[in-house]
């Protein structure tokens, strides 16, 4: 007689994918500052989830999840600008609690996280990591949401600019005013017009973002 074969629960098998770009593992919401950080980063990617009451190596704990919730709660409203709406879910496995906080593609973003009193930053999630972006990135997204794809002209300087990513495949924002000779504030303001017009990209490549020129 053939043996039924268990088939993994829900969040057993959202664990065996591992952290990446859409999912996040904690321990336990210890601190709601790092939670808003995940959450910022999420909300400005297209969203992810949270799994909460599991380690990093997948291994599930538990967790008391409505205290769990209410730190969320509190990252979500306190630390994130504007504040993020997500959703919560509590699962038993074996008898550990494990709580699911579920982020959508946020629509009133950049969002941000307060990471002092008085200071603010961008943070995306690239691959299993929430990184803060650099000030261009981070000026490019704001403009970008009221971008109406009107025609940016391309002066001489726009034309120097563009012709020091035909010297190779991609640069840092230092390099690039190295390169082109120009003032940073000049840099940055075309890069992110550059962006704009989507005739460059950025990458984020060996813990530093990069642009190139798009094909």
């Amino acid at each position: 007689m053939a043996m039924a074969i268990k088939k993994p629960h829900y969040i057993e098998s959202l664990i065996s994918l591992g952290e990446s770009e859409t999912l996040d593992f904690k321990f336990a919401v210890n601190d709601s500052l790092k939670i808003a950080k995940s959450l910022v980063a999420f909300a400005n990617s297209g969203g992810g989830t949270l799994l909460i009451g599991v380690k990093d190596n997948g291994a599930i704990v538990g967790v008391k999840t409505e205290e769990e919730y209410h730190m969320v709660h509190l990252a979500a409203s306190f630390y994130c600008h504007p504040e993020i709406v997500f959703s919560g879910r509590e699962w038993n496995l074996g008898g550990k609690r494990v709580l699911e906080i579920t982020v959508v593609a946020g629509c009133e973003g950049p969002y941000k996280v307060k990471i002092e009193s008085d200071q603010w930053r961008v943070l995306l999630r690239i691959a299993d990591s929430n990184v803060e972006v650099s000030s261009v990135i981070a000026r490019y997204l704001v403009k970008k949401k009221s971008y109406n794809g009107t025609v940016i002209h391309l002066g001489e300087e726009e034309r120097r600019f563009l012709h020091v990513f035909g010297q190779g495949e991609c640069f840092t924002e230092q390099e690039l005013i190295k390169q082109s000779a120009l003032p940073r504030r000049e840099v940055q303001r075309l890069l992110i017009n550059l962006l704009l017009m989507s005739l460059v990209e950025y990458r984020y490549k060996n813990g530093e973002f990069v642009y190139m020129m798009l094909q």
